[in-house]
């Protein structure tokens, strides 16, 4: 995992997250919430990225970033990524 940016709020933005969800079977959820506890960000972009290179389905990846981020952020930040996944993800 690996430092990619920082959010217009000072959070840090992290890519390689997927590695964990995909190779060591960590939940998504858990990451999010010790991601949430430190004011980090997941690289979304990253992530899709490297699942996609997995070989993982789009509407899988999709909602599984949904149900995680509602979990964990609430419905109206989850709305605001289920908007943007819609963009990327058709």
């Amino acid at each position: 995992m690996n430092q990619s940016g920082i959010t217009i709020e000072g959070n840090t933005v992290f890519a390689g997250v997927f590695k964990f969800v995909g190779t060591h079977g960590l939940p998504l959820e858990v990451i999010l919430h010790k991601f949430k506890e430190n004011n980090h960000v997941v690289d979304w972009c990253d992530y899709i990225l490297m699942a996609l290179k997995d070989g993982h389905n789009p509407k899988t990846i999709k909602s599984n970033i949904i149900a995680a981020v509602g979990d964990v952020y609430g419905p109206r930040y989850c709305e605001e990524i289920t908007t943007r996944l819609n963009k990327l993800l058709h």
